[in-house]
Parts: structure tokens; C-alpha cells; sequence
């Protein structure tokens, strides 16, 4: 019986991610050990966990990527989507990365990969939703901008706090960035306009006009990280270029989007008769 997208990428997460990064904290871990058992080599024994942690994390990692893989394209309906997604959330490589070098893969496996690569020849399938309307507009999350607003207030008040106790440096820090807040979450609250546009014609958002989805190429929602933080992107091609949004703070999550996505693009078909 076939999987969703989700299904698999939620698989993909504990089979990769999830257990390689078990591995790394048991090697950490067992250093920490040994180095009160044994403290005139401590030093050792925490780096050496360490260094074993990443290499055999990287290990079951390079055996098990491809394996993980070749059960995806097998049980998911909609590869295009898996592919893309599975890239975004570092489940997969594109293909020319260097990554995908260090894969460890059997000879059996290979030929199942490439006999699967002849999926990518059909197209993605989507059903339609009832539950969607003609038009979905996308504004600006009120219950986040009131936390914002929230958070500015507090930080801004400590920060005076802190300036009446003589506490300069840590006081403008503060002061500043609860203003910036403030100033945001303000401005976000009272921005009646919406943030996105989308309908069975197009997309449209508070910084792009209308573009029509036969002009419309590889739109997609994705989550950017850098470092501990991470950041969720709403982002598609059009002839004048590309636009790129962050959803953070919009009244949508990301699986709803791409639900709207698809439904308005297969409705957009529909209606040329491309279906």
C-alpha cells in the first residue's frame, strides 16, 4: 500500500537522522564515562568518543542513505515531491553533490536505483480538496505578532531596569532589540493586507502582482536552517524572477500550504484542460 510524502519523510527522519544522531551521543556520552573511570587519560577519552561519534554517525549514515531511498521511491506515489522535499530536509542530495559520493551502496542496490530513476518519468498525481475555497488569503499571524509585541515589552522594560542600575551596555542591547520587536509585532498586528494571494488563476503576494501558474515554475515550501535556528520559505519562479517569503509569522502552516499549492495549480489545469 503506498506511503504519503510525509509518511516517508517522517520514516527517513528516524531512520537516518534520528539514529545516526543516537549514535554520536552514545559515543559522546561513553567518553564522559570513561574519563571518570580512568581521569589521567580524561582528555582522551572525551576527544576519542568524539571523533569515533562523528565517523561511525557518518558511517551508518553512508550504509543507510540509499537504503532508506530505494524504500521511498518504491512506496510513495508522488517522487517529484518526495525528491524535493527529502532535499530540503537533508534526507537527500542533489545529484551532483559531493555527499552522494560518500554513499556506501551493494551492487544489488544500485541496479534497484537505477531501474527506480524510471518513475521520475511520470507526473506527480494530486486530487482535488472540497474543503479548499475559490481564493485563499494569507495574512499575518495575530496571536505571533502580539507575541512579539509581548516579548518587546518585556525586553525593553528590563532594559530600562537595567539602565536605572547603571547597567549601560546590556541595558541599549536590550532596549533596542525589545523596540525592534515591539515596532514589528506592532506594524505586523496592523497590516490588514494580505501577505499571499492564491486561487486556481495564480499567486500573488504583499510584494509580487498576480503571476499566473502556466508562468509559474518550482514553487515550493521549505525550511532554511542556519545553525540551531531555522527558518520556513514559501518560494516559486516566475519570467520577472523569484520571490521568497518567510511564512514564520503568517497565519499558515507549512503542510496546509503545500495542500493549497497543489489544489490550485491541479485546478488551474483543470480549467486550461491539461488534465
Amino acid at each position: 500500500m503506498p506511503v504519503t510524502v510525509n509518511e516517508a519523510l517522517k520514516k527517513g527522519n528516524a531512520m537516518l537522522n534520528y539514529a545516526s544522531g543516537a549514535i554520536f551521543f552514545v559515543f559522546i556520552g561513553g567518553g564522559f564515562v570513561l574519563s571518570n573511570l580512568y581521569p589521567k587519560f580524561s582528555a582522551v577519552m572525551i576527544v576519542g568518543g568524539i571523533v569515533l561519534g562523528i565517523l561511525l554517525c557518518l558511517l551508518y549514515w553512508c550504509l543507510q542513505a540509499n537504503k532508506w531511498k530505494i524504500w521511498a521511491y518504491e512506496n510513495v506515489d508522488n517522487i517529484h515531491e518526495l525528491k524535493q522535499r527529502a532535499i530540503d530536509s537533508k534526507l537527500m542530495y542533489d545529484d551532483d553533490s559531493f555527499w552522494n559520493k560518500l554513499i556506501i551502496t551493494s551492487a544489488a542496490d544500485k541496479q534497484r536505483l537505477a531501474a527506480l530513476q524510471d518513475r521520475f518519468n511520470q507526473k506527480d498525481v494530486y486530487t482535488d480538496d472540497v474543503t479548499v475555497p475559490t481564493e485563499t488569503l494569507i495574512y499575518f499571524s495575530k496571536p505571533a505578532s502580539m507575541f512579539n509585541m509581548f516579548l518587546g515589552l518585556v525586553m525593553l522594560g528590563f532594559g530600562i531596569y537595567l539602565y536605572t542600575n547603571h547597567s549601560l551596555v546590556p541595558a541599549g542591547f536590550l532596549g533596542l532589540f525589545g523596540a525592534f520587536l515591539l515596532y514589528s509585532g506592532f506594524k505586523e498586528y496592523t497590516n490588514t493586507k494580505p501577505q499571499i494571494i492564491l486561487n486556481a488563476n495564480g499567486i500573488q503576494t504583499a510584494k509580487t502582482e498576480l503571476q499566473d501558474w502556466k508562468e509559474i515554475t518550482d514553487e515550493r515550501v521549505y525550511v532554511e536552517s542556519s545553525g540551531k535556528s531555522s527558518t520556513t520559505y514559501f518560494t516559486y519562479d516566475y519570467p520577472g524572477g523569484t520571490e521568497k517569503v518567510n511564512i514564520g509569522d503568517l497565519a499558515i502552516d507549512a503542510e496546509p500550504l503545500r495542500n493549497l499549492l497543489h489544489v490550485y495549480r491541479l485546478r488551474s489545469e483543470k480549467r486550461r484542460g491539461g488534465i
